[in-house]
């Protein structure tokens, strides 16, 4: 800025007088007034004009998404931060919804940090995950819909773009939150100075007032190598004269022990139609998978269960069960069965005793100690308030006893004499075959879904999420020693398999289809996984 000086000149009057050349004379009054002196005003510095601020691009934009029953539905956001853009689109829904969606380039509050998460069907390690926008979704009522969510991302002139073969969108349930980020699509395509991704095309249900996050990252797995440093060339020195050595005997290399092959696992699948017993399959299942054979039931087979040897017992509504001792084949007979009014199963489950639990449709659970033959009958009844038609049970690692009726859940601890813990019912919910691993129950609900609930149960347990993709009438679920899922799904005659962490995105890993292997058109009821 420019700086003035203001100059201001003063003139003054001189008075002098002469005396004849000689001393100066003292000044005398002549009558006449001196002129006063101006006075010099100070130097003024302007007030200097102030410099604007530069505008700050916001680094996040939000907006609304109302999804539609017939069309897909789209929004856009921003420019946020540099100039970056956002999209994301929904298909088609069950029901009309409102998404609260905002875009934005720093992680949503809540959500862990983008590390180690789960592709399908490969781990992407948690090295090299760097993240680059996110986008979270909260809806105001629950709808499926009929894929994932895609997202697409523009950035502005001159930007170096993210590599697009190793971009990916990854997805965080709350409501799954030991589940952390799960990979749902990827890689990306690039169109200009946009990255778009395409939904996976599997139905997803997003719960109300739960805020899901999507991350858009990359990952790449470049290895550092380090440099050899050259050993120096030793100078040569004359060899020795060697001094002749007995020839040592040679010492035999031990042959390695060979690593064992683990048995592989077999699942059984009950029919009360087809094949009316259960059938056997190899685990793990294939598109290309074939049945073993079929060990014949009554002729409503609803339920089965394998104990550590192998053994299987076969139960149904018509009040029998049928046990079979391994090894098997195709022309096995039972070598006992039990036939009883109270004899009928809708789910069954062994304790490491070989005691034979089973879900009763009149008294409660019974208890059955083996030897089994004709004249067994139930060791002990385990009583449940009500008395309500059991539809399953299941056992825990820690041998906590879970139970379902049609619309709730009860919980007993070892050894099953106390009062369970009683859920309240969910009005509308049909309960059917239960599984459960060391933190989560499974209950299939043939409404089209599988509630999760987390353990311990209490009387207010409800259910954590809910597996929905792939099925519309699950019956009867089952676990694999790797701690996949297994879903008998009714609906289509079809099991379905998941391979953990679970989430309400989930994606199944394999649809496998029943209707080559003896099964009928309909009359899936149980599914056990053992030896």
């Amino acid at each position: 800025m420019l700086r003035r000086s203001l100059v201001v000149v003063v003139l003054s009057a001189l008075f002098a007088g002469c005396n004849g050349g000689g001393a100066t004379a003292p000044q005398t009054n002549t009558g006449v007034a001196a002129p006063t002196p101006t006075p010099t005003p100070p130097t003024l510095t302007p007030t200097p004009t102030p410099t604007a601020s530069p505008t700050l691009a916001p680094t996040s934009a939000s907006g609304t998404l109302t999804t539609s029953m017939s069309l897909s539905s789209s929004l856009t956001l921003g420019p946020i931060g540099p100039g970056e853009t956002g999209a994301t689109s929904v298909a088609p829904a069950t029901g009309v919804a409102h998404l609260a969606v905002v875009f934005s380039l720093g992680q949503p509050a809540g959500t862990p940090t983008v590390a180690s998460m789960r592709r399908r069907p490969k781990t992407i390690g948690g090295a090299n995950l760097t993240p680059f926008g996110y986008f979270t979704m909260t809806p105001d009522v629950a709808a499926t819909y009929t894929t994932t969510p895609s997202f697409a991302m523009t950035f502005p002139a001159g930007t170096t773009l993210p590599p697009a073969g190793s971009a990916y969108v990854a997805v965080y349930d709350p409501g799954s939150a030991a589940a952390g980020w799960t990979t749902i699509e990827g890689t990306a395509a690039v169109v200009g100075m946009t990255l778009t991704w395409t939904p996976s095309g599997i139905p997803v249900t997003l719960v109300a007032g739960r805020t899901y996050a999507f991350a858009l990252f990359t990952t790449s797995s470049t290895l550092a190598i380090p440099t050899p440093t050259p050993t120096p060339t030793p100078t040569p020195t004359p060899p020795p004269t060697p001094t002749p050595t007995p020839t040592p005997t040679p010492t035999p290399t031990p042959t390695p022990s060979p690593t064992p092959t683990p048995a592989p696992q077999h699942l059984y699948a009950t029919s009360f139609s087809g094949n009316k017993g259960a059938t056997q399959f190899t685990l793990p299942l294939t598109v290309n998978t074939t049945p073993n054979f079929v060990l014949l039931g009554n002729q409503q087979t609803v339920a089965v269960a394998v104990d550590a040897s192998g053994d299987v017992a076969i139960g149904g509504g018509a009040g029998a069960l049928a046990f079979f001792s391994a090894p098997f084949s195709a022309g096995s007979i039972p070598t006992a069965t039990i036939s009883n009014v109270g004899a009928e199963a809708h789910q069954m489950v062994f304790l490491p005793s070989g005691n034979l639990l089973t879900a009763s449709l009149h008294a409660g659970i019974n208890e059955y100690a083996p030897p089994f033959s004709n004249a067994s009958v139930p060791a002990t009844t385990i009583p449940v308030p009500g008395s309500p038609v059991i539809n399953g049970v299941a056992l825990d690692p820690s041998l906590n006893l879970y139970a379902v009726d049609q619309t709730s859940v009860y919980a007993y601890a070892a050894p099953y004499t106390g009062t369970p813990v009683h859920t309240a019912p969910i009005a509308g919910a049909f309960y059917g075959a239960i599984a459960a691993n060391a933190t989560q129950l499974f209950v299939p609900d043939s409404n089209g879904h599988v509630d999760v609930y987390n353990l311990p149960i209490t009387a207010s347990s409800t259910p954590a999420f809910a597996l929905t993709n792939g099925m519309n009438d699950p019956v009867a679920v089952a676990f694999d020693s790797k701690g996949n899922l297994y879903v008998g799904n009714a609906g289509a005659q079809q099991i379905i398999v998941f391979t953990p962490p679970f989430f309400p995105l989930s994606a199944p890993e394999l649809s496998f289809a029943l209707s080559g292997s003896g099964f009928g058109t309909a009359g899936l009821t149980g599914l056990a996984i053992g030896p």
